[in-house]
């Protein structure tokens, strides 16, 4: 993959969606932490001439058709003065103008398959894939990973630390302490997206304790608006 930027695809004997493993509160160490080192490969494609300004791979109308949906649509719901609101779409707006890497752009729970036998894994469904901020698909998987930690009683820094050490070890062209922030607010709108979106019955099913989702709302508003300290994780 250095050499020739190749992605192969095949398929995974014995699937099962890792959203099963997180709904029951198995965190499978091996293969999340294979998955941040793959994604990591994939990022470390640099968005030079064969990706910028080509329609094909920025995807802008795929991009901005989730964008619309997870963050502007998430934020039409809040009261017009809301700092949240102002957040929540001052962030969209931004990464509208990050053009780093080739991006998954659908990284969720249902699109890593592991095989049950022997903990191997495979990752489906690229026609979301866009150029933009790899902050962006990390957020996006990590938000699952996050939530199923906080539900179940995980240690949930140790977690995050081990997987985004894999990250950064396998991509050492992008610097995630540098869009930190910006990472923990994509991380806090996944999060609510989950739990409030139109699909949050395919992501957040298996949190029937109200007073734990409720909690982890709490927790992903705080992460928007900076006002909650958490784990470094790198």
């Amino acid at each position: 993959m250095e050499q020739y930027d190749l992605l192969v695809i095949q398929g995974v004997p014995y699937p099962k969606p890792l959203v099963a493993y997180l709904a029951s509160g198995e965190v499978l160490w091996e293969p999340l932490a294979l998955l941040m080192t793959g994604i990591g490969r994939l990022h470390s494609i640099r968005a030079k001439e064969v990706f910028i300004n080509n329609e094909l791979y920025e995807n802008t109308s795929f991009r901005d058709f989730k964008l619309q949906l997870q963050y502007y649509d998430l934020a039409a719901g809040m009261e017009a003065s809301s700092a949240l609101k102002s957040s929540i779409i001052d962030l969209a707006d931004r990464y509208k103008t990050q053009k780093y890497t080739l991006l998954h752009g659908d990284l969720n729970s249902r699109n890593v398959i592991i095989n049950s036998k022997d903990n191997s894994f495979g990752v489906i469904d690229f026609e979301q894939s866009h150029v933009g901020n790899p902050i962006y698909d990390l957020a996006y998987i990590l938000s699952e990973v996050y939530m199923a930690c906080l539900y179940h009683g995980i240690d949930m820094d140790a977690t995050m630390h081990r997987l985004i050490q894999a990250y950064t070890k396998s991509n050492t062209t992008f610097d995630l302490k540098n869009h930190w922030v910006e990472f923990k607010k994509h991380l806090g709108v996944q999060i609510l997206y989950r739990l409030h979106g139109p699909s949050k019955a395919s992501w957040s099913f298996y949190m029937t304790d109200m007073k734990k989702r409720a909690h982890i709302i709490e927790v992903a508003k705080l992460m928007i608006m900076q006002r909650m300290q958490f784990g470094e994780w790198s």
